[in-house]
């Protein structure tokens, strides 16, 4: 479980290892270059697999899933993130040529705009009012699991929160903030 700095950097190092390694059985023993000849025939032979046992690759796979659904949720929540700042920035800039020249009006829009790109994301998710509470909650659960990962993992979760729960749970709320379709 990544915990430490040294955790992190020992995890992408057997993420970039084991990636390496798949691709090279895949370019080299898998291909039809090899012709006939089996894995175990071949395998031996290359510098890369000839000091490496069966569970040399099942420690590195082992190592990166063990974080690899957390550190998924965290990715997934970012992009996330991102795109609601964007929404709102995007609706922000389609009223702003609408609001007349003043002073107190222009410095209110670029403290707004700055709060949507780095203010509070709790604030800007609960700005979105009342009818969307559930999924609002559902957002705030992913986003206190992101954010425990995020800072070490320490404690227990308040939420086991899945990659496919969390992609599934935000698409929703994204489908939510669009606008809907014009009357016809």
């Amino acid at each position: 479980m990544i915990r430490t700095i040294d955790d992190a950097r020992n995890w992408h190092s057997s993420v970039q290892r084991l990636a390496g390694l798949v691709n090279r059985l895949a370019r080299r023993y898998w291909s039809e270059e090899s012709g006939s000849k089996t894995l175990a025939e071949t395998i031996h032979r290359d510098d890369d697999f000839r000091e490496m046992e069966a569970a040399d690759l099942e420690q590195l796979a082992k190592r990166v899933l063990e974080d690899l659904d957390d550190l998924a949720v965290l990715l997934i929540f970012s992009v996330f993130e991102a795109q609601v700042r964007d929404l709102a920035l995007e609706g922000l800039e389609e009223i702003t040529p609408t609001i007349p020249e003043h002073p107190v009006l222009v410095k209110a829009i670029d403290e707004a705009r700055e709060r949507i790109e780095h203010g509070s994301f709790f604030r800007l998710t609960e700005s979105y009012g009342a009818g969307h509470i559930d999924l609002r909650t559902q957002v705030d659960q992913i986003r206190r699991f992101r954010n425990w990962v995020a800072h070490g993992r320490r404690g227990q979760a308040a939420q086991n929160v899945t990659p496919e729960s969390a992609a599934d749970r935000l698409r929703r709320f994204l489908q939510a903030l669009e606008p809907p379709p014009p009357a016809e």
